[in-house]
């Protein structure tokens, strides 16, 4: 087998099942892997340490450089690295962290083969080999292509945006500063009542911008626009596009420069359970503060920028009235903080993200 430092389309991907002893083998089932989080993301960690005033996203090609297991060796993989320039030993790390949903539907795959029970939980490893049917050819690149976008990095600073502002849910090292004014969040609320038991949603508008003390690049939401011409229901809130259309005329409109930094919607999770008894209502996992596949699958497709954020604002007999935020870290979408400018009591808290069953090795 040629030596694939470069991951590339001669090359397969593969998961290797295991279950949750990870040393009894269960099965290994090819994958396809989307590099375009990770190339996002490394693009944009190069614009986070510039020191330039604007920056270009989404152009030319990427590598990703596998970064081979520290014990297991080749082909094995610990993770890869996407270099954007300069030295490929200080690009974005991506670990094993990154083909985690590709694990879960292995792991589904498995099931309906029956090698797996339903719900057992299962560590996972990663390798890469060549592809049998054709020649490898050196240095050919996987194919990444997004639109082309010029941030103008505004200058600000954080110092002001912090006096008085509280932070609600946990800043991971690493993750870009947010702010986002206590105005914002109480808008969003009330369009959750209005809705009554459907969902709504919009998007979150700002700028990001470069602080004049550090040179750290962190976002500011300034506002929310409601999304016209929606499709809602109980669960489910779809954007048409219609909708997009409508937003982006709305914003140009604006005149003052902003970026769709993000979108949120409600979770009306008070009628999920209203028909249920009151003890089932504060357990039920439905409840509390979730991003679903639907979630995921439009901030995957619309909001793929590494900046890109997603509000969520639920009402649960559980929890109350709660504003988790989810965002891009590492090319996977995670529970996130964010600082609250002149925040309510409402908004000072902070829990930790629910973990899956899937762990790798």
């Amino acid at each position: 087998m040629s030596d694939p430092t470069i991951i590339n389309h001669d090359h397969t991907v593969i998961v290797e099942v295991y279950r949750q002893d990870a040393t009894t083998l269960v099965g290994q089932v090819p994958i396809d892997v989307d590099w375009l989080p990770a190339a996002e993301c490394a693009r944009f960690e190069a614009v986070r340490r510039s020191t330039e005033g604007a920056a270009v996203l989404g152009s030319g090609s990427l590598d990703a450089h596998a970064v081979w297991h520290e014990t297991l060796e080749k082909p094995y993989v610990s993770g890869f690295r996407v270099p954007v320039d300069g030295d490929v030993n200080d690009a974005p790390l991506f670990g094993l962290d990154y083909f985690k949903t590709q694990a879960h539907k292995a792991g589904s795959k498995l099931v309906e083969s029956g090698d797996l029970q339903e719900g057992e939980s299962f560590s996972y490893l990663v390798y890469v080999q060549a592809r049998a049917s054709e020649k490898p050819r050196a240095g050919r690149r996987f194919a990444v292509e997004s639109d082309t976008q010029t941030l103008a990095l505004r200058g600000a600073s954080r110092v002001e945006l912090d006096d008085g502002a509280a932070l609600c849910g946990e800043h991971a090292e690493g993750d870009v500063p947010v702010y986002v004014p206590q105005r914002v969040l109480d808008e969003t609320a009330d369009a959750l009542q209005r809705a009554g038991t459907d969902e709504t949603g919009g998007v979150l508008v700002g700028h990001l911008c470069r602080d004049a003390d550090d040179g750290g690049v962190f976002g500011h939401v300034t506002d929310q626009v409601p999304a016209p011409h929606t499709e809602a229901s109980t669960t489910k809130l779809t954007f048409t596009p219609q909708t997009w259309t409508a937003l982006d005329g709305i914003v140009r409109m604006r005149g003052e420069g902003e970026l769709m930094l993000g979108w949120w919607h409600t979770h009306p999770a008070r009628a999920w359970c209203s028909q249920c008894p009151i003890e089932s209502r504060m357990k039920c996992p439905r409840s509390g503060e979730f991003f679903s596949e639907d979630d995921a699958l439009l901030h995957r497709t619309v909001f793929s920028r590494a900046y890109s954020l997603a509000l969520v604002v639920s009402d649960s007999y559980a929890d109350g009235l709660t504003y988790p935020m989810f965002g891009w870290r590492r090319g996977r979408i995670e529970r996130r903080g964010f600082h609250v400018i002149g925040a309510a009591s409402s908004a000072e808290r902070s829990t930790q993200p629910a973990s899956g069953v899937a762990q790798h090795a």
